[in-house]
């Protein structure tokens, strides 16, 4: 009977160190990855929204009254620099030049008399054979002559100048958006006709709060999201500021230029981006999964009590303070300092003094 007892405690016994042997080896094969946090700048991430906008983009009208005669192009045609867009009924205006180029050869054949005449009597006056007065006369009567050619000539360029108005070209290159009017209709100097954009050089314009303007300068960046590419992210290149707030909204207009790798946008399309600002002062920060937080409001990080990668240490859990977050990292303004090795990644179930295998996170500071 003692010795059936005798095994059978002995059985509960192995079995119980079995179990625990079992338990602390698990504890000891629990591998979390880890990083050495250090103090950097902190960078404040302002979330903005803006549109993208055409560098050249113009409501084209023409100068003179008249018929559309030709309208080749409509909404969506790419058209380059110079290129006729419209076309006016110019035969009113035909005519007049024809008639001014007869009124400049009539000019120019009456100055050339007068001309003829006023030598003619200068030939003559040195042979005392006509009055001196008859020389001022025909000299008069070539400045006349010359003047109303020279007025012949103006309406004659007038006349040129206003033929070429009546065809409405492209003053850059771009793509027409809206068309305006059509063959046959009568239009009036001011009106607009068409409305050209150009699709080349393309900018992007933010509202941004008033208490912003002196922290941004040329090194602030700007990270895009385009309605063309959802999936990714673009930094705006060439900030510029406009130096005028508006005053019921208290903002300025930032702008910025897309950067050259943009897929196709168009003037118009929405645009997410955040404004990533020095906020002046230098922290720990940690990446944003080393952070676990608690419904009774505690945030704790796990901490290493060596930077042993690759061998076995205990691991602590450190109550901390956040502060601003950006760029996938979190401030911390209290509990940790620079050198502590933080727990990334298989912090979700560890015990106070546990330890770990550790290994050396990807997620650099």
């Amino acid at each position: 009977m003692f010795i059936q007892r005798a095994v059978r405690w002995l059985r509960v016994f192995s079995v119980l160190a079995v179990v625990t042997f079992t338990a602390a080896f698990a504890r000891a094969q629990v591998t979390v990855e880890a990083v050495i946090v250090q103090p950097e700048a902190v960078v404040e991430p302002i979330p903005l929204t803006g549109s993208v906008s055409a560098l050249q983009l113009s409501s084209l009208s023409a100068e003179v009254s008249g018929v559309v005669k030709r309208a080749d192009v409509y909404a969506g045609d790419h058209v380059a620099a110079g290129e006729p867009l419209l076309q006016l009924d110019s035969e009113l205006t035909r005519l007049a030049l024809d008639g001014a180029e007869a009124h400049v050869a009539r000019a120019q054949a009456q100055e050339a008399e007068a001309q003829r005449l006023l030598a003619e009597a200068q030939d003559l006056v040195r042979e005392h054979n006509i009055a001196a007065t008859e020389v001022g006369a025909r000299q008069a009567a070539l400045a006349s002559a010359r003047a109303d050619r020279q007025v012949a000539e103006a309406d004659r360029a007038l006349t040129q100048a206003r033929l070429k108005k009546h065809s409405l070209t492209a003053p850059f290159a771009g793509t027409v958006s809206v068309k305006h009017t059509d063959v046959g209709e009568w239009v009036e100097p001011g009106a607009a006709l068409l409305e050209l954009v150009s699709t080349e050089q393309l900018r992007v314009d933010f509202q941004v709060p008033q208490r912003y303007f002196h922290r941004i300068n040329e090194q602030t960046r700007v990270v895009m999201t385009l309605d063309s590419a959802p999936n990714e992210t673009f930094t705006a290149v060439n900030l510029r500021k406009v130096p005028l707030s508006r005053p019921g909204a208290r903002t300025f207009l930032l702008r910025a230029s897309l950067p050259a790798d943009v897929p196709q946008s168009i003037p118009g399309m929405a645009v997410s981006a955040t404004l990533n600002l020095d906020a002046g002062r230098r922290s720990v920060t940690v990446p944003r999964d080393a952070l676990l937080r608690y419904p009774d409001g505690r945030t704790v990080v796990w901490v290493a009590e060596s930077d042993s990668f690759g061998e076995e240490v205990a691991v602590s859990e450190v109550q901390v303070t956040p502060g601003v977050a950006f760029a996938g990292r979190v401030e911390i303004t209290q509990g940790l300092s620079g050198g502590q090795v933080v727990v990334t990644r298989g912090n979700e179930a560890l015990q106070q003094g546990q330890r770990v295998q550790l290994r050396r996170s990807n997620q650099s500071n």
